[in-house]
């Protein structure tokens, strides 16, 4: 999937913690992002866009992570499934399927929301990819 990337790989999450995640989301993941974690269950790499750095959060942090209330009630729409490594979620937009980044420490939406990629299949181009 990301062969050929500078991408640190970790083993693909198993097809029954691939099956309970989605479900624990109710089916409304992107297929993109399954696949990703088929291939690699959390990892890390360049983005090329912003913001620049990419750590994908294996299934149970993704299931941990979104099971918070702070998060469920800051962020409700978003599906975190990883970070830049600082101060910024990786989310998916669960009502534009929109790639999203938000500001950890702004929960004001309109402010801490910046398009990362139209959509799942945009974002995995961008994925392991130096900006140039």
């Amino acid at each position: 999937m990301l062969e050929g990337r500078d991408w640190y790989k970790v083993e693909g999450a198993k097809v029954d913690e691939i099956q309970k995640f989605d479900k624990c989301f109710n089916n409304i993941l992107p297929k993109g992002l399954l696949d990703l974690l088929r291939y690699s269950n959390g990892g890390e790499g360049p983005l090329e866009v912003q913001p620049y750095n990419f750590v994908l959060d294996s299934v149970d942090q993704i299931i941990e992570t979104n099971g918070t209330c702070e998060i469920s009630e800051t962020f409700s729409g978003f599906i975190i499934f990883g970070s830049d490594g600082g101060g910024e979620y990786i989310a998916y937009d669960t009502t534009s399927s929109e790639v999203v980044s938000l500001d950890m420490c702004n929960t004001d939406i309109s402010e801490s929301r910046l398009l990362v990629a139209p959509d799942f299949n945009s974002f995995l181009k961008f994925v392991g990819v130096e900006s140039k």
